[in-house]
C-alpha cells in the first residue's frame, strides 16, 4: 500500500489522466488505486495505465464509466463495494498485461451497481452482497469469464444477454446461494456445482464436457427448441443430481437432449 493513490476528483472534470484528481498522481505500474469521494470518473485514457490493485471504496458515491463506454483498466485485482445506493460502475478489464484478473464484489446497493466486462479469471461474490451484477457491457465489451463463486443469498448475477458474455473453457461455477441467469453454456468442459440458490437457463447450446452437479437449490431449464430437430441439442451434456430440483416445468414446449443423467437424490422433473 506504500504506492497508494486515491481518486479525489478535486479538479471536478472526471478526467482519469488529470493528476489533480489524485492524491498521489495518476496511477502507475506500482500503484494501488483507491476510488473514493463523490466525483464521477468519465474521461481520460486509463487504458494506457497498468497498476496493481483497484479498490472501489464503500463510501464512494460517484459513477464510473457509462453504458457502452466502460472504464477500461489493466490490473490483476479489483475489489468493488457497492454500498452507496447512488453508485453505478461500468468496468472493463483489458487483460493485456495482467491476463487473469480477479474481481471481488460486495455491498448493499440493491440495483445493478456493477456492469462488468473484459478478462475475468475469477468473479468472487461475497456472502453479504445484496444487489445485482451484470455480466457484459455490450457485444463490443463482452464478459470473458472463466470462474464464478456465488454464495450471497441476496445477489443476482445476470448473464442473460448471450451476445455480451463469453464463458471461457475449463471453468467452474460454485453456487451456494443467490440467483444466476444465463443464456449460453458455461464453456467447453465447464462445470457448475450447486448446493443452494437458483439457476435460470433461458437458452443453451451444448458444448463438449459441460457438466452440472446439483446438490441443492433449484435449476429452471427454460431453453430449448420448440420444434424437434436432431441438431437442436440444447441442454448440458451430463447432469448429476444428489439433491435439489432440476425442472422443465416452465418449458413444456421445448425439446431437450441430455448426454447422461445420474440421479442419486433430489428431484428431476421432465414434465
Amino acid at each position: 500500500m506504500a504506492n497508494t493513490t486515491t481518486w479525489t476528483g478535486a479538479a471536478s472534470d472526471g478526467d482519469w489522466d488529470n493528476a489533480t484528481n489524485w492524491s498521489s498522481g495518476v496511477p502507475v505500474a506500482a500503484s494501488t488505486v483507491v476510488i473514493d469521494g463523490a466525483e464521477n470518473i468519465s474521461g481520460g485514457e486509463p487504458t494506457a495505465d497498468t497498476f496493481l490493485q483497484l479498490y472501489v471504496a464503500y463510501t464512494y458515491t460517484g459513477a464510473i464509466g457509462s453504458a457502452g463506454t466502460p472504464l477500461q483498466v489493466d490490473c490483476p485485482q479489483v475489489s468493488f463495494d457497492s454500498t452507496s445506493l447512488s453508485m453505478t460502475a461500468y468496468l472493463d478489464l483489458l487483460g493485456t498485461t495482467h491476463t487473469t484478473p480477479d474481481v471481488q464484489v460486495d455491498g448493499s446497493n440493491s440495483g445493478y451497481a456493477l456492469h462488468l466486462s473484459g478478462a475475468i479469471d475469477r468473479l468472487i461474490i461475497a456472502s453479504t452482497m445484496v444487489g445485482k451484477v451484470m455480466l457484459g457491457n455490450s457485444a463490443t465489451f463482452t464478459a470473458d469469464i472463466k470462474n464464478l463463486y456465488l454464495s450471497a443469498s441476496g445477489c443476482t448475477v445476470d448473464a442473460s444477454n448471450a451476445a455480451n458474455v463469453d464463458w471461457q473453457s475449463g471453468g467452474t461455477i460454485l453456487m451456494a446461494g443467490g440467483l444466476l441467469i444465463v443464456a449460453e453454456n458455461f464453456g467447453t468442459n465447464g462445470h457448475l456445482i450447486m448446493s443452494a440458490g437458483a439457476l435460470t437457463v433461458n437458452q443453451w447450446v451444448k458444448t463438449t464436457g459441460d457438466t452440472i452437479t446439483l446438490m441443492g437449490g433449484r435449476i429452471s431449464w427454460e431453453g430449448g427448441s420448440t420444434t424437434f430437430s436432431a441438431s437442436a441439442i440444447n441442454t448440458v451434456n451430463t447432469l448429476n443430481v444428489l439433491g435439489g430440483t432440476f425442472t422443465l416445468e416452465s418449458n413444456q414446449n421445448g425439446y431437450v437432449d441430455f448426454g447422461a443423467i445420474y440421479q442419486f437424490g433430489g428431484t428431476v422433473n421432465m414434465e
